[in-house]
């Protein structure tokens, strides 16, 4: 798959786009083909995307059915002002949830429910990944279930890879942006925009989104 910029909403494996940037009120439609409907609790709209205060604001949005899907990918633009576990976006405790911080650290990792087994990869062991510097950060997840392959971004690059397999993802819950599905552990900071794909994009498609949005937040 490979789309200029203006093409991407018409991508039928876009099962979600949401740039936050240009989306203000307290409801609006996602710009993919699929025209979710969202409703903002806080969140402030800014020209650079919403501004979560890390206590209670959140984005809450449609349920989309993860557990029909093969393989995802998840790429976000943050920018953190919070430290601590805080989610980019969640759709309950199944089949995902894609975050920054686990226990106190600022590692990317996600929580997946394969076949009715919980999993949490986490992208780097040893050292912070994402700090809240005021920087902001392309943050990415890839996983294909045929091949188990999972894979870690940021800013357009592979990070960390591993393998876990499996024959499909449980669950049909709720999006949420900004929080965890049970409203705790708030993003604190700015989400600018927000792709989910019903496919494992390959490196060289995140390089390319990587290439065409960063001007927005450099």
């Amino acid at each position: 798959m490979k789309h200029k910029r203006h093409e991407w909403f018409l991508d039928p494996s876009l099962v979600l786009y949401l740039p936050l940037h240009q989306l203000d009120g307290n409801t609006f439609m996602s710009k993919d083909e699929y025209g979710h409907q969202f409703a903002a609790s806080g969140a402030a709209w800014t020209p650079r995307g919403r501004s979560f205060d890390g206590v209670d604001d959140q984005i809450a949005g449609p349920v989309l059915p993860f557990s029909t899907y093969s393989a995802m990918t998840i790429l976000a633009w943050g920018l953190r002002t919070a430290g601590g576990r805080r989610f980019i976006v969640s759709a309950g405790y199944a089949p995902w949830q894609f975050q920054v911080g686990l226990a106190g650290t600022d590692r990317l990792s996600v929580e997946l429910n394969i076949d009715g087994t919980y999993y949490h990869l986490v992208a780097d062991t040893s050292a912070p990944l994402v700090s809240p510097s005021g920087e902001f950060r392309q943050m990415g997840f890839t996983h294909d279930l045929s091949t188990g392959r999972w894979v870690f971004y940021i800013d357009g690059r592979p990070y960390t890879t591993g393998t876990q397999p499996g024959m499909g993802y449980l669950g049909n819950n709720l999006v949420r942006i900004g929080a965890h599905v049970g409203l705790t552990s708030f993003w604190g900071g700015v989400l600018g925009e927000i792709s989910i794909f019903n496919l494992a994009l390959p490196p060289e498609e995140i390089q390319r989104n990587y290439i065409e949005t960063n001007g927005r937040y450099r």
